[in-house]
């Protein structure tokens, strides 16, 4: 599954070709695409014209995000462009899901290529089918890179740390004085 803005730099058109490539390949698969945008028709289309209706569903905008992450075996996000590590990459892991993801912005923070799911070059469909089609095929990779997501999110990426993380930014911007009050 996806879930994103449907927009060109999520890498939605590349995920609905990595899935006729697959289904070329005689792979069995669905993928649903979760979220709304400017682009969502034109990704739409685009599978209708690869004759996709039986593998690639667009389920709109989700309000049980973490039912939805549940149904999943596997979250894809190829983004184009620079972001930090987008948050729907860590509800996946969270979730115990492995991942597929473009090495774009700040995922190698997060995703580890081989060990929590597989990282592909941006823009690579070919790249990006190829790693669905290894997880699509080993359920038992899937749950054992599900499993260090979870893991590494709980590790590295729990609430706690990250406020410490903050607060010792701000303690060093501060040089360890209080604010004075505005």
């Amino acid at each position: 599954g996806m879930v994103a803005r449907m927009i060109p730099e999520k890498g939605v058109g590349e995920t609905i070709r990595a899935c006729a490539a697959l289904r070329d390949r005689k792979a069995s698969f669905r993928m649903k695409i979760a979220g709304t945008g400017a682009s969502k028709l034109e990704f739409e289309r685009l599978a209708k014209d690869l004759n996709l209706g039986e593998q690639v569903e667009f389920v709109g905008l989700v309000k049980d995000i973490i039912g939805f992450y549940a149904g999943l075996d596997v979250l894809v996000l190829p983004s184009l462009s620079t972001e930090g590590i987008p948050i729907s990459v860590l509800e996946a892991m969270a979730a115990g899901r492995p991942v597929v993801v473009a090495s774009s912005s700040g995922i190698p923070e997060a995703v580890t290529d081989g060990k929590e799911g597989f990282v592909v070059p941006p823009g690579d469909t070919q790249a990006l089918a190829d790693a669905l089609g290894r997880l699509i095929a080993a359920p038992a990779v899937r749950r054992e890179m599900g499993g260090r997501a979870k893991a590494r999110i709980a590790r590295d990426f729990n609430a706690q740390d990250m406020v410490r993380d903050i607060v010792r930014v701000y303690d060093d911007i501060l040089g360890g004085q209080e604010p004075t009050p505005s």
